[in-house]
């Protein structure tokens, strides 16, 4: 048992600060609490006589003692039950005032220092706290950041725990550990505050000092303690920085049965670490509005995972400039109107039931990234400002630079801005299966966009129209357009008007389809055709690999529908439509269903390679 728990145990319950001060009446609790005793100093001799020290008696006619700092104070020869008053911590600083009762002689007695303080006559002075918020400056805590301020704040974390603020830039020499039912906060009035001194609360670390094995701000337990179960922390208006790059801003990593949760990270900005908050072993963590900005070697953003992580919710947090800026591994989570900024490797590297929800990521090298997932994750709403030199919207997750992990992806009304070069260099998919781990990407009414200043509006295609793929013949991955309103297909410029041209669409789902090709009707209209005359629909049905033809219209005598299977027997159909070069140079097709997969580019080639043609069962009604 500490000295603290001792003299906790055995003393009677403290006087809070709050109950002195209503004996002191309004006038004298206003001074004390609003901070307006001034920084000046006096000697010994002229304490009683403090102007302000009569403003501030009882009704017993009993005042308070000022002193300029807690050295002062210690040197006086009190008595018990006498009240002091410290303007500073350490003379001249101008914080860390406080508020003490004499207890006595014959109070149990702990080491001096921190909050423990013995005047000249042996009496213990017990500093009072208001509401159980301890305020470190008042355990010696320099708000300046130029003296090292690990003890004094540490001190306070493990010893009294509770609800622990501070007022200033703190340089701290090694991670502060966290533990169970710690509140560590500064002020959300102070953050909008300028200097720094004169609201922000910055825990600053100074060189790369660790913590098992953690170069880290701050680290949530300790090899050793009893408790390894983490529960109940809030941090909350605080900054975390470091002078000489440490590895995490925050972490709970991979040891001897630690965990964490039960936890809320609000408004905590991140500064010069390589990695922002990294927790392994976590769930129901809240991360609220959480910014992490990357030193000058760029790890990851946010991390939560590995083992038994589950339920970790991201809202409105933001990174800039790292690698990787969430990296979600973790069951019934989510990331919520978040962004990302300049991620070099990927945005969203995101795990088994997990979902990414109104979002966005700009300039990022990969997207998202599945990461050993069983069921597809769901990305909603997304926005992608690709790169110009190109960005990968959907690739698979390589541990350790070699072995492959699956993982599958459904992309519901994303877009994906992109200009001219960032289109040209636009890469849909880059995935890798086997036949034991099949994949699935699926693109559901969502397009690339292109902005047109000219007209104050964008344009919008398909991402199907983007065939810059990786191992796109892999049969065990199948990509899923659709279903969509609407999409145009654009006729290579090279193809002569008098030359056949065909598209080929995989499907793979049983179900009935009702596939459409027609022109734009208005170029129908300036050919001086009907537009109900220039389309080309099939409706069919797909039944375990077998085909079945409901009806087919065409508006082109040159027009044909055709069914295939690969010669591997994949089970999946694969229709061609056969075009004339010039019957549609800009042609709209719409599928309705339950969704095509990859639609392969128009092609002079007539009979696919390694493809055999299978003949559709009669018409039926």
């Amino acid at each position: 048992m500490s000295d603290n728990q001792k003299f906790e145990k055995d003393s009677p319950a403290p006087i809070s600060r709050r109950t002195l001060l209503a004996s002191a009446g309004m006038a004298g609790a206003a001074l004390v609490a609003g901070g307006f005793l001034g920084n000046s100093a006096w000697g010994a001799a002229e304490e009683r006589e403090h102007p302000l020290a009569s403003r501030l008696c009882g009704e017993d006619g009993a005042c308070p003692i000022v002193f300029p700092d807690v050295t002062a104070m210690k040197a006086h020869a009190g008595t018990s039950g006498e009240v002091y008053i410290t303007i500073s911590y350490v003379a001249g600083a101008g914080c860390g005032g406080a508020t003490y009762l004499n207890r006595g002689s014959d109070w149990p007695q702990v080491a001096d220092g921190f909050g423990n303080h013995t005047d000249a006559s042996g009496n213990y002075l017990e500093l009072l706290e208001e509401d159980g918020i301890r305020n470190i400056d008042r355990y010696g805590a320099d708000p300046t950041g130029a003296n090292d301020s690990w003890a004094a704040i540490q001190h306070v974390l493990t010893h009294l725990q509770g609800h622990v603020t501070g007022c200033g830039d703190y340089s701290v020499s090694k991670p502060l550990v966290i533990r169970s039912a710690t509140k560590l906060s500064g002020s959300i009035a102070s953050t909008l505050s300028t200097p720094a001194s004169k609201g922000s609360f910055t825990i600053r670390k100074v060189g790369n000092a660790t913590v098992d094995g953690a170069d880290a701000v701050l680290v949530f337990g300790q090899e050793g303690d009893s408790v390894k179960g983490i529960r109940c922390v809030v941090i909350e208006d605080v900054s975390l920085d470091s002078s000489s790059e440490a590895a995490y801003g925050m972490w709970c990593g991979r040891r001897s049965s630690f965990s964490i949760s039960q936890a809320e990270f609000t408004r905590v900005t991140i500064r010069n670490c390589t990695n922002g908050i990294w927790l392994d072993n976590s769930w129901l963590v809240t991360y609220n509005k959480v910014s992490m900005g990357a030193g000058s070697s760029p790890g990851v953003g946010f991390y939560s995972g590995y083992f038994n992580s589950t339920s970790n919710h991201y809202y409105g947090c933001y990174t800039n400039s790292v690698a990787i800026s969430y990296w979600v591994n973790s069951t019934y989570s989510s990331i919520n109107g978040c962004a990302s900024d300049g991620a070099s490797e990927v945005a969203y590297r995101i795990g088994n039931m997990a979902s990414i929800n109104d979002c966005g990521a700009e300039f990022c090298k990969v997207a998202v990234q599945p990461y050993y997932t069983t069921k597809p994750i769901q990305v909603n709403n997304l926005l992608v400002i690709c790169r110009g030199d190109g960005t990968t919207l959907v690739k698979n997750y390589f541990d350790n630079g070699s072995t492959v992990q699956t993982g599958s992806a459904v992309f519901y009304n994303c877009t994906f801005s992109a200009n001219t070069a960032a289109k040209a260099a636009l890469v849909t998919y880059d995935l890798y299966a086997v036949e034991a781990k099949k994949e699935t990407v699926q693109f559901i009414d969502s397009y690339v966009t292109t902005y047109v200043p000219s007209s104050n509006s964008s344009v919008f295609t398909n991402v199907w129209a983007y065939t810059k793929i990786v191992d796109a013949t892999n049969n065990h991955v199948a990509i899923h357009y659709g279903p969509y309103k609407k999409g145009i297909i654009v006729a290579d410029s090279v193809l002569a008007s008098d030359t056949n041209r065909y598209l080929l669409t995989r499907f793979r789902h049983d179900g009935t389809y009702v596939l459409t090709l027609e022109r734009p009707e208005s170029d129908a209209l300036n050919n001086g055709a009907n537009p109900f005359d220039r389309t080309l629909q099939v409706k069919f049905l797909l039944s375990g690999g077998k085909v079945a033809l409901v009806n087919e219209s065409k508006f082109d005598a040159v027009q044909q529908v055709t069914f295939w299977q690969r010669a591997t027997h994949d089970n999946y159909v694969y229709v061609q439509i056969k075009l004339r070069g010039a019957s549609a140079p800009a042609t709209i097709q719409k599928i309705e269903g339950p969704g095509a997969e990859t639609r392969y580019a128009l092609s002079i080639y007539e009979t696919p390679s390694n493809y055999t043609q299978i003949m559709p069962a009669m018409p039926i009604a």
